[in-house]
């Protein structure tokens, strides 16, 4: 049998035979979400029968063991029963050794727990299809299957790492501040970020749904995510939410005074869960808000009421170990201290990096309890200063 990708990404005609009809019928039940259609019957016991020699596939992407590492655990890991993600990590990671007997077992034992798990029922149908192909037919992978796969292993392969450094963003962060969301894009991955003496150390990650159309919003209806730094809102009640919200919503500041400034537009951006009868989303499939999926926000979501926490939002983050964040934050300060208008050595404040913009910073300190006064300074000596009443 051809390698798995190649036959999914370089096959472009399709001959439906009887068996290929069926299994493209579920894959379309399995995208579109069919209310409460049960799985083919003609598919159960495929995990004991597929004799596929070789599935190999998603070959540039590079492989990790499943395992959390000690440092970062993963939501609801556990040494005895490994979480949803890890299965899902472990079915890639078999389909992509050949192993389709393994993948079809570790998929399906997700879908025992979470049926509208959307991923795997989607690797599910392209393991059965190449199962039931005939005389050569085969089906094209799905593009967001094949962007699933390589944002969720790349993750693992990177957690490791991830725990030993911090967002180069994360300047200066006031002893007032206790959790960091920082948002990656192209990860797909939200970073929970939680102070550890002068330090922020990773404390955990979740799969992260964003705006169809990719990073940097512009304008209203445009369904990219922004980029920038935010504040959150007080959680939207449950009378205020429409279903796509899932288990609840915390509404960012977007646009704030930045964007205004860069005349960006918009609004109704959204940290919040995912549509009942969904497990999680895809990569890119929200109108531009923050998705995860209700289970992980619920574990989240006593972080989001911690005074001062910012979402961090980037199309990239870079990452860098804390010698390097300390050298970098000493050559900030230098720069500062020739303009104490800006900034006196307060150390209540803030310093960010400001994503996506050439050498800007955003200096943020509380004014009383009801006022953050926050510049934005730019290497050039420019500033703009706002009052953002939170």
């Amino acid at each position: 049998m051809r390698p798995f990708l190649h036959t999914i990404l370089m096959t472009r005609s399709l001959r439906f035979g009887v068996a290929t009809t069926l299994v493209m019928a579920w894959v379309v039940w399995a995208l579109g979400g069919a209310p409460n259609a049960p799985l083919l019957p003609q598919m159960q016991g495929t995990a004991q029968t597929m004799k596929v020699e070789d599935v190999r596939w998603l070959s540039s992407i590079p492989m990790a063991e499943a395992q959390a590492t000690p440092e970062v655990r993963t939501s609801n890991d556990s040494a005895a029963s490994p979480s949803l993600e890890q299965k899902m990590v472990l079915a890639y990671q078999a389909a992509d050794a050949g192993n389709a007997t393994k993948a079809m077992a570790e998929v399906d034992q997700i879908l025992s727990i979470e049926p509208a798990f959307r991923p795997a029922l989607t690797l599910r149908g392209q393991l059965a299809a190449e199962w039931a192909k005939t005389n050569g037919a085969a089906l094209d992978a799905s593009q967001t299957l094949i962007e699933d796969a390589r944002v969720r292993l790349e993750a693992q392969r990177l957690r490791h790492q991830r725990a030993q450094e911090v967002p180069s963003n994360l300047v200066l962060i006031s002893p007032t501040i206790h959790t960091v969301l920082a948002a990656d894009i192209q990860e797909a991955r939200l970073y929970v970020l939680k102070r550890n003496g002068e330090q922020f150390n990773l404390a955990t990650d979740y799969y992260l749904s964003t705006g169809t159309a990719g990073a940097h919003k512009h304008v209203e209806g445009d369904q990219r995510t922004p980029v920038g730094i935010y504040s959150l809102r007080p959680r939207l009640k449950n009378t205020d939410l429409p279903a796509l919200a899932g288990h609840g919503a915390w509404p960012l500041n977007f646009p704030n005074h930045w964007d205004k400034a860069q005349k960006r537009l918009g609004s109704g951006i959204w940290l919040h869960g995912t549509l009942p009868g969904q497990y999680d989303g895809l990569p890119h499939s929200t109108n531009g808000c923050l998705a995860l999926s209700n289970e992980n926000l619920d574990d989240l979501a006593p972080s989001l009421s911690d005074p001062g926490t910012i979402v961090l939002i980037a199309e990239h983050l870079e990452w860098v170990n804390p010698q390097v964040l300390a050298k970098q934050r000493n050559q900030v300060l230098k720069r500062l201290s020739n303009d104490p208008i800006i900034y006196r050595g307060n150390e209540e404040a803030s310093i960010y990096l400001y994503p996506a913009e050439q050498d800007v910073l955003l200096i943020r300190s509380h004014e009383g309890t009801d006022q953050v006064k926050e510049h934005f300074w730019s290497g050039d000596g420019s500033t703009r200063l706002a009052l953002d009443h939170s």
